[in-house]
């Protein structure tokens, strides 16, 4: 992925963007000029058609910067540009007379350094598949030959930073979309048919088998596992979790089948949620067991905490997704007040001479090494953890239909209530919480190495109430955290602390009277 988001802006914000890379990628190509007079030389017209199909074919597109050298400075070296050249209208009717293909252009100048600079996004083909050139493209050299940039027939992608016909070995990227499309319709066709079989059965008289499958919508899929559990059909329950870790077992490694993985987890989180509703918590441990069983299959070795060595990224990913899911399953048990669910989700290891103690903080470890904890621009993103579990969780009905949600963008400041929100800072805070008790119960150690709380990247009141659930309820602390009061104490000392230190600011703090009030009671000192 590039280092910025092919995101169809154009503006001169997006200009500095792509100016800073300073540098070609295959989806952004620096001219350092142009002309697209018609009576110009047809050099340039026709390169600019192959490079428009070129990053046409890509899977999110690409963009044009015109005016530039390589190293993304303005170019004064070079003829200045015309600004009314470089009208999306313009430059959309000269690539269309010369392909055949449905392609998106968008395009603006501005001023930079006393020069005209062009900046012009090409979308990736609306309709999946590369545009072809319907006619030779070609100029004339000095000698008077023709030098010919493309015929009839060929179509173009990015390769090295430069545009080139597409080989064999491109067609895997260039149809990513369209497999991705049809992928989508095809889902979508067979949840229908499952719907219908499933509501079939369930409308017909006598014990029918529930149907339930990974590929019906999130809605369906919860319904058919409720219907099973109250008819006491458990195995088709369990069978539905060994389906969906295996899909999201065999699809992680491949980038083009994110969808999969997505749909795997979220089925998985779904059983959870009907298990915590239901207050199961053996099928609950069995769906945990699955997550777990798919987390460390991503480890190079088994009693290691590095990640596979042919997909490292593809790991970190799958792990951060993982851990996103997890965060949503804690915000949805302290809203159910299912404390007893917690430890058995928290306390799950990972490597043996070099251990964690916790999953979710190998997850975050990792997620952070492989620059995931971002937002999709590629900036830095604060509580990027909890911001990723809001984000999934709106995908999981079992979840959070227990809540009015209110809309959530990554990228944008939240509502000041956000119930889904809250709840998962809250389940961010009282995982850390348990694993430091859990860790430290025996001595006296900081054991801060254990856990990093996301949440402290979103304002502490959203996180200050579980604080003063630790502080009042004696059932939470007993089936939460497993550990007497002052080392729950110390927890919420050493976490609260963390938190702080992590966000670079004393204000934030969860120590609200109530909690005051059980830290005095429960003294010892501050780690």
């Amino acid at each position: 992925m590039p280092p910025f988001a092919v995101d169809g802006a154009v503006d001169e914000e997006k200009l500095h963007e792509l100016l800073a890379v300073a540098t070609e990628l295959d989806e952004l190509d620096y001219k350092a000029t142009l002309d697209l007079s018609k009576g110009a030389d047809r050099k340039h017209r026709v390169e600019f058609v192959k490079d428009v199909a070129a990053l046409s074919s890509l899977p999110h597109g690409g963009y044009l910067v015109v005016g530039v050298n390589g190293k993304g400075q303005p170019a004064h070296d070079q003829p200045a540009i015309e600004p009314a050249h470089f009208d999306t209208a313009t430059l959309t009717d000269i690539v269309t007379s010369e392909v055949d293909g449905r392609v998106t252009i968008r395009a603006a100048v501005h001023r930079i350094d006393d020069r005209d600079v062009a900046l012009v996004y090409v979308g990736s083909t609306q309709d999946g598949y590369p545009v072809v050139c319907k006619k030779t493209g070609e100029y004339s050299l000095p000698s008077g030959k023709q030098c010919v940039v493309y015929r009839r027939g060929d179509t173009f992608t990015r390769g090295g930073t430069q545009s080139r016909r597409i080989e064999h070995r491109d067609w895997p990227a260039v149809l990513l979309n369209l497999r991705a499309r049809a992928r989508a319709e095809a889902a979508t066709e067979t949840q229908e048919v499952i719907a219908r079989l499933a509501e079939q059965f369930r409308r017909e008289p006598g014990e029918q088998p529930v149907v339930i499958d990974v590929a019906m919508s999130p809605e369906d899929f919860e319904a058919a596992v409720v219907d099973a559990l109250e008819r006491k059909q458990t195995a088709a329950v369990r069978r539905a979790v060994d389906s969906a870790r295996v899909l999201v077992a065999s699809a992680w490694t491949d980038v083009d089948r994110a969808r999969d993985v997505q749909r795997g987890l979220d089925r998985l989180c779904s059983v959870a949620g009907v298990a915590l509703g239901n207050d199961d918590l053996q099928l609950f441990e069995v769906v945990i067991k699955a997550l777990y069983r798919v987390y460390k299959g991503a480890l190079m070795m088994a009693h290691e905490t590095y990640p596979s060595q042919a997909h490292p990224k593809e790991a970190a990913l799958l792990w951060r997704e993982i851990a996103a899911r997890l965060l949503t399953i804690l915000g949805a048990a302290v809203r159910a007040e299912r404390w007893a669910f917690v430890r058995p989700l928290v306390l799950k290891s990972i490597g043996t001479t070099y251990s964690y103690a916790t999953w979710l903080r190998h997850a975050v470890t990792e997620a952070s090494r492989a620059n995931l904890l971002v937002s999709q621009t590629g900036e830095p993103a604060r509580g990027a953890l909890v911001r990723f579990a809001r984000e999934a969780v709106q995908g999981i009905p079992a979840l959070c239909n227990d809540v009015d949600a209110v809309p959530f963008d990554f990228d944008e400041p939240p509502a000041s209530h956000d119930e889904l929100l809250d709840s998962i800072c809250q389940g961010d805070f009282l995982w850390c919480v348990i694993v430091h008790a859990a860790t430290t119960a025996a001595d006296s150690t900081d054991g801060r190495q254990h856990f990093y709380p996301s949440c402290s990247g979103l304002y502490a009141h959203r996180t200050a109430p579980i604080a003063e659930v630790l502080a009042t309820d004696e059932v939470a602390r007993r089936d939460g955290v497993g550990q007497p009061d002052p080392i729950v104490a110390r927890a919420i000392r050493t976490v609260d602390e963390a938190a702080r230190v992590a966000e670079q600011s004393w204000d934030w703090t969860i120590r609200t009277d109530v909690v005051k009030r059980f830290l005095a009671a429960n003294p010892g000192p501050s780690t």
